[in-house]
């Protein structure tokens, strides 16, 4: 699958493709980030954070590959709602609500997961989120 005319880098959606089975080291290499593990620990996941990029890693404790990864994007980067729905397969939008920042979220649904595309009240996408807690 590769966007037409997103901003999204096609090569981020195909090198995570086996998301579950990639650990901290290859992602940071594949997505050319320095995660630094966090003070904010719960009993279910391990948080990590690259505050250069403003993207966070949460992974599983007991199960590495349950894995939550999230990008925060620019809303200057000014990819539409529309662009996203024509160049991936996601489900219909859900509104969320009215006082959360993602207003509105598409989902791409992987065989080892999801890939949410969030987008604030001007539909533009302003976070892309990669799931796979439900392995």
């Amino acid at each position: 699958m590769s966007p037409q005319n997103s901003n999204i880098p096609p090569k981020l959606i195909t090198d995570l493709s086996t998301f579950p089975e990639l650990d901290l080291t290859t992602l940071e290499k594949i997505l050319n980030l320095t995660f630094t593990k966090t003070d904010n620990q719960n009993k279910h996941f391990d948080f990590f954070f690259d505050t250069k990029n403003n993207v966070e890693l949460r992974i599983d404790k007991n199960n590495t590959r349950r894995k939550i990864l999230i990008f925060e994007i620019d809303p200057s980067e000014n990819i539409s709602e529309e662009t996203v729905m024509n160049d991936y397969p996601t489900t219909e939008p859900t509104v969320h609500s009215p006082n959360d920042p993602t207003w509105k979220s598409l989902v791409l649904s992987e065989l080892w997961g999801k890939i949410s595309f969030g987008f604030n009240r001007d539909g533009v996408l302003t976070s892309l989120v990669f799931d796979s807690t439900k392995l």
